[in-house]
């Protein structure tokens, strides 16, 4: 099987890539995750009535939704690609204290998260080491309760009308 598609950071390139030529899927980074749902407004539908997958890279937004605020005591809270501003830290603190909640760590949520939206195909998550790719492959078999979603909706952390995982 072949498809042909692009690699890009910002779902316009995407939406300006349909609207030129007919692709299959597109390599998105980010802008599809627990910090970032804009795309729920635009691309994604569009994806959807144009039959077009999105393989999604950077589920972890440069990092921080990987490790969360213990990135913090390594002077590592990166947000896509440089450092994180402060509101962006204070959110991450705030999905950190749902999540702990509901005994589900911030990067199995983040990693979870994506697969709800039917035009995304693949996550892709960068690992530093083995015991990294082990923890990232647990995170998908680990169970979500449908109360965390919940909570995240009711407390605005993520959109109302983002698909979460059943």
């Amino acid at each position: 099987m072949k498809a042909v598609g692009l690699g890009v950071n910002e779902g316009a390139a995407v939406m300006q890539m349909m609207a030129e030529y007919d692709i299959d899927c597109a390599l998105l980074a980010g802008r599809y995750t627990l910090l970032e749902q804009n795309t729920l407004d635009d691309l994604l539908p569009e994806c959807e009535k144009r039959s077009v997958s999105i393989i999604l890279g950077g589920a972890f937004n440069s990092g921080i939704l990987a490790r969360g605020l213990d990135a913090k005591a390594h002077g590592d809270l990166k947000f896509n690609y440089g450092d994180a501003p402060k509101d962006i830290v204070e959110r991450v603190g705030e999905l950190e204290g749902v999540c702990h909640e509901h005994y589900v760590a911030l990067s199995t949520a983040a990693i979870q998260f994506p697969y709800a939206h039917k035009v995304v195909a693949t996550v892709l998550m960068g690992a530093r080491t083995p015991d990294e790719v082990r923890q990232n492959a647990a995170s998908f078999e680990t169970p979500i309760p449908p109360a965390l979603w919940d909570a995240l909706r009711g407390d605005g952390l993520i959109r109302a009308d983002a698909p979460v995982p059943a």
